[in-house]
């Protein structure tokens, strides 16, 4: 009997968990959202509009020296004369700087005194040569000695004529490393000389601008410190590798004539006009969706919107050109994708 009893109540708290559980079921059931496909879609729009959306893009970078070098001594020294201070404009040829010489020209008179008796000797020798008196080989041994000498002569003057350090070019001195008693050693930087009668500017250019530029194109550079001066400058490098982040080195090279304005390490800037020179069906940037391969659009026809394929020439940061797929006139879906699919019923204001 007690078992009976127990079978019963088990089936009844059965019966109850069932009940209970589908009652909840069903009013979960009745508080989920379902989007009603005949209902109207709120959206935002706008109208395709005729528009030309040529710009000028700017790119900014830094000035750098048509060429800059360490003048360097070619022997060791002691400088006893400096010509070049900070700031001075040297040209070609100008001494920078002297180096002592005189043990160097010592060695010289000392191999003109041999070279003297070498030519004594050997005018000597080809006369008892002739006579049959000495062996021809003494004459062979004192040639050799006298041509050995001359290269001692030749290197003798060539190291001091070394000790003089002439500027390579024009340019202005902008760094200074010695000074008059110092001892340098060899390849020890004297100066530093900056020819800035031309710079170059590098800019450094993304992936998608590069076909911006090309070798050969004429720009007008412009400057922070001369905002109202123009300068001629032409592409003379375009990258031909990037960095990890896909940007690419543009040089522009300009002629700073006149009073030289530009310096090294100045910042510099050119515009460049992107887009087409035309109007064409312009758009809102946020009524695209869909890949950058394929752009489309939701365009309202009679209540409804339609999926549009189209082909952008050409997007700035707020509009959209469009070269095919829309007319002007036509309305585009510009906020309230979320409910939206290919014949949706929407509505707007």
């Amino acid at each position: 009997m007690k078992k009976a009893i127990y079978i019963v109540v088990t089936i009844a708290i059965l019966a109850i968990l069932v009940i209970w559980l589908a009652l909840n079921k069903r009013e979960v059931e009745e508080k989920v959202y379902r989007f009603d496909n005949k209902q109207e879609v709120l959206v935002t729009v706008d109208t395709v509009k005729l528009k030309d959306l040529s710009a000028e893009k700017r790119y900014s970078g830094t000035f750098e020296p048509n060429r800059e070098v360490k003048v360097m001594a070619d022997l060791p020294g002691k400088v006893i004369r400096m010509n070049a201070d900070l700031g001075d404009y040297l040209h070609t040829g100008t001494v920078i700087a002297q180096l002592d010489n005189e043990l160097l020209k010592l060695q010289l008179e000392a191999i003109q005194v041999q070279i003297a008796g070498y030519e004594k000797d050997v005018d000597r020798y080809r006369i008892l040569v002739k006579a049959e008196a000495i062996q021809a080989i003494q004459l062979e041994k004192s040639e050799l000695a006298l041509q050995s000498a001359l290269v001692q002569q030749k290197t003798l003057k060539e190291q001091i004529s070394r000790t003089t350090i002439n500027a390579p070019f024009n340019g202005i001195v902008t760094q200074k490393f010695t000074e008059v008693g110092a001892v340098v050693a060899m390849s020890m930087p004297i100066i530093q000389l900056t020819d800035i009668s031309s710079l170059k500017l590098n800019l450094t250019i993304p992936e998608s601008d590069l076909r911006n530029f090309q070798i050969g194109q004429q720009l007008s550079v412009r400057s922070d410190i001369y905002p109202d001066l123009f300068f001629p400058g032409k592409v003379v490098m375009v990258g031909s590798r990037g960095d990890a982040s896909h940007n690419f080195i543009v040089q522009i090279k300009i002629v700073n004539t006149g009073d030289r304005l530009l310096k090294a390490g100045m910042f510099g800037w050119v515009t460049v006009t992107k887009g087409h020179h035309q109007s064409l069906p312009t758009i809102p940037v946020e009524a695209l969706f869909g890949s950058s391969l394929h752009q489309q659009v939701y365009v309202v026809e009679q209540g409804k919107v339609t999926v549009r394929d189209i082909e952008v020439a050409f997007q700035n940061t707020k509009f959209s050109a469009v070269s095919a797929g829309l007319q002007t006139g036509e309305i585009v879906v510009t906020s309230g994708f979320i409910n939206l699919k290919n014949g949706s019923n929407v509505k707007y204001k």
